[in-house]
């Protein structure tokens, strides 16, 4: 019993060490202090309840469950529209008028401009991932690069063609 106290004594003092660069970290990434405050304490919870596999390098243990966290939080934000919002977008189409259609036209080919204007990787990264919704395990298998480049260059193209629009980064 000893054993097991001691390496949960290893991981709870991890765990305080990290807690502060912990939050920072979350908070950044989720881009709200309360949710990044939520994930901290369900981190601690994870690492408490896996604490004899914590032990043995608590450190890194513990940055591996808050980034799956941030993982997790996101695909949750993908979720259903509730009634009102379904009415918003059904009263909002309703509303489109002929100024409507050829501004968006007017976006659409701006948009094909600025993939166009990618380099050639890039667009063909980008176009798998967002046009075709190819999975980025499989584009990166197919390009021999990793999943995070695949993401970066997929975080660059989608930059590139905000600015060509004329949109903020924060949308």
């Amino acid at each position: 019993m000893d054993g097991k106290k001691e390496q949960e004594k290893s991981v709870l003092v991890a765990f305080a060490d990290e807690q502060a660069r912990l939050l920072g970290y979350l908070s950044k990434e989720v881009r709200s202090r309360d949710t990044a405050e939520e994930l901290v304490q369900e981190a601690w919870i994870k690492v408490a309840r896996n604490a004899k596999e914590a032990s043995a390098a608590p450190k890194p243990y513990i940055w591996r469950i808050a980034k799956t966290l941030i993982i997790d939080h996101f695909r949750s934000e993908k979720r259903c529209l509730n009634q009102y919002e379904i009415s918003e977008i059904f009263d909002t189409a309703t509303q489109i008028t002929a100024e409507d259609i050829v501004s968006a036209r007017d976006d659409l080919r701006a948009l094909e401009r600025a993939i166009a204007e990618l380099p050639k990787r890039r667009k063909e990264i980008f176009s798998a991932s967002r046009l075709v919704g190819e999975k980025h395990q499989s584009i990166a298998k197919r390009f021999g690069v990793t999943v995070r480049t695949v993401e970066m260059e997929v975080k660059k193209a989608l930059e590139h063609c905000n600015h060509r629009l004329g949109r903020s980064d924060d949308r």
